[in-house]
């Protein structure tokens, strides 16, 4: 085997790595020409994505616009757009917008609606549309719903009288004024969250708040206040007479009549001073004081009491003073009836409510308390037995 001389080989050499350079730089340039020319996924196709800045689309111009108009429609009008699936922009349909509207500018509540409300998270793409010229807006827009899931919203709202969170109930309250309130719309608000939270904290007070009084407290403040409270009392269960007195003066500052009057009824008495109290003294020993005087006891000469004869002597009985009459005594009522019967609301809300644990469920509860579960679940208007930890239940008696 003849031996190639080594100018050879090195020329092999470096027509090799041009040649390997050349071939991967031609294949660079085909998949970036590929790439550049390859159409945006529809949402439809996109994968779910684990934080919502990678779910966030740019809105075109037929969708914003449509947004815009939508974003001024009430609450009835959108119900009726729910129906219309005619497709606006980049496979959206204008019922989907309709529903993202009403979760975001009415508060309609989604997942109460819905019987697997896990699964809006999955379908959940974060539109940024242009608000103004200068400015761009987001809009949570739920993608993928079926027909089915449709049917349930429309069945929900047919049903339900308030379809609203908890900010939505809180608004409307707000626009009400004290009595023209609607009593079933007060009853919708006692049962959330943030409400319950509130309650709670007053439960061990020395003076306990009447749920009216709670409320109008709460009416009187922001939601942003309410909800940065919940938040805080869902982290740290925290129900001191500190904390109490926090949120007190949180109200009071920003204007809370009520919040004003709890904390001057919580207010202990003034003490009196030193210096009045010795006035006192001086005024009370100043009156002179009258003591009778008992009558002197009978004068008795010796001489002039017979002296018995020993023969006569008789014996002297001595009988004992007469006991004073004793007043009968009333009669003893038990201390049981000086309790009231009816308990504060507060109170009896702190005996009947409990907060769901990890690992509980609606049949553990109901023999925990001895209630049928059956009305357990129709006392909380539950649609389903499942719980979740942290959630307020209210146990009836």
């Amino acid at each position: 085997m003849k031996h190639r001389p080594a100018s050879q080989i090195r020329t092999l050499t470096l027509a090799l790595i041009l040649s390997g350079t050349l071939n991967i730089a031609s294949l660079a340039l085909v998949f970036y020409w590929y790439a550049r020319e390859q159409p945006p996924t529809p949402y439809f196709e996109l994968k779910p994505a684990k934080t919502l800045e990678q779910q966030t689309i740019q809105a075109g111009p037929a969708l914003s616009h449509l947004i815009h108009r939508y974003k001024g429609l009430s609450f009835e009008a959108l119900k009726a757009e729910l129906t219309n699936t005619q497709p606006v922009d980049q496979g959206f349909s204008k019922r989907e917008i309709a529903l993202a509207c009403l979760t975001a500018f009415h508060y309609f509540d989604l997942e109460r609606a819905l019987a697997h409300p896990s699964l809006l998270n999955k379908k959940r793409i974060f539109a940024a549309y242009q608000a103004t010229p200068e400015t761009q807006a987001g809009l949570s827009l739920y993608a993928g719903l079926t027909d089915k899931q449709f049917r349930e919203i429309f069945s929900f709202l047919k049903t339900e009288r308030w379809p609203f969170k908890s900010k939505g109930l809180f608004l409307l309250l707000q626009k009400q004024s004290k009595e023209a309130r609607d009593a079933t719309l007060i009853d919708a608000f006692f049962m959330t969250q943030e409400f319950l939270s509130a309650e709670l904290l007053f439960a061990r007070a020395d003076l306990p708040v009447d749920r009216e009084e709670l409320l109008n407290m709460l009416l009187e403040g922001s939601w942003k206040q309410l909800s940065s409270f919940t938040e805080q009392q869902r982290i740290a269960q925290d129900l001191s007479a500190e904390k109490r007195k926090q949120f007190l003066l949180s109200y009071a500052e920003n204007g809370s009549h009520t919040a004003k009057q709890y904390l001057e009824r919580e207010q202990p008495k003034p003490v009196a001073s030193k210096q009045s109290m010795e006035l006192g003294e001086k005024k009370a020993s100043s009156v002179p004081t009258v003591q009778k005087k008992s009558p002197p006891p009978p004068e008795t000469s010796l001489t002039a009491m017979p002296v018995p004869e020993p023969e006569k002597k008789k014996s002297i009985q001595v009988q004992a003073a007469p006991k004073p009459r004793q007043q009968p005594l009333p009669d003893k009522k038990p201390l049981i009836s000086s309790i009231p019967h009816k308990l504060p609301s507060s109170l009896k809300k702190q005996e009947h409510t409990y907060i769901v644990q990890e690992g509980d469920s609606l049949w553990k509860i109901s023999k925990k308390f001895n209630v049928n579960i059956d009305r357990l679940r129709a006392y909380n208007q539950l649609d389903s037995d499942a719980l979740k930890p942290g959630k307020s239940l209210r146990i009836p008696s």
